[in-house]
């Protein structure tokens, strides 16, 4: 039977950055499988390094449904969301 990670084994461990469906982020241990609703959005290293990335590039913290009800609000005078992910060409299909 493995032995169970202890809190000092986990901070050690690497990591990966992950992305959900509403464009929100967190880190999940990269040898481990991810959960239903996340994808791996390519960061991976130590815990604190995927942290700063995550600080890097999550300057919106609203969920991606909350943004696009904001811009739809607001009407086109509120111009495209600056904080849109643009949709890959696959997805577009």
């Amino acid at each position: 039977m493995p032995r169970a990670r202890c809190i000092h084994d986990r901070h050690r461990a690497p990591y990966r950055v992950v992305l959900n469906d509403e464009e929100q982020y967190s880190i999940w241990w990269a040898d481990r499988a991810l959960p239903a609703g996340w994808h791996a959005e390519g960061g991976e290293g130590a815990r604190e390094e995927c942290l700063a990335r995550i600080t890097g590039i999550w300057t919106d913290l609203r969920p991606l449904s909350l943004r696009r009800l904001t811009v739809l609000a607001a009407g086109s005078e509120a111009g495209p969301d600056p904080h849109r992910r643009p949709i890959p060409m696959e997805e577009r299909l």
